[in-house]
């Protein structure tokens, strides 16, 4: 694939080889624009015992074009607070 300047491709599971258990391990795995040669795709079987063998067919993932939003970052000594704070990994009680 060639994608356009000012763009990348992300790619991810599709559903049917996830609810087998193959998944994408780094999904959304990032292919840039400048990226030239054949698009590869990394699989994992999470309920794969040792070296079983699992036939797959040619469609094992799925893409989406997304435009690039130029972004400026500024340091800053402070930040504003929220009623989450820092707290991550399921510290909202939810």
């Amino acid at each position: 694939m060639e994608i356009p300047k000012g763009y990348h491709v992300e790619v991810y599971s599709r559903s049917g080889m996830a609810r087998k258990g193959i998944i994408i391990p780094n999904a959304p795995g990032i292919v840039d624009a400048d990226y030239r040669g054949e698009a590869m795709v990394m699989l994992y079987g999470l309920f794969m015992k040792g070296h079983e063998i699992f036939q797959i067919g040619s469609r094992v993932a799925q893409c989406r074009l997304v435009k690039n939003v130029e972004t400026q970052f500024q340091v800053v000594s402070k930040l504003s607070e929220t009623s989450r704070g820092s707290g991550g990994f399921g510290s909202t009680g939810k």
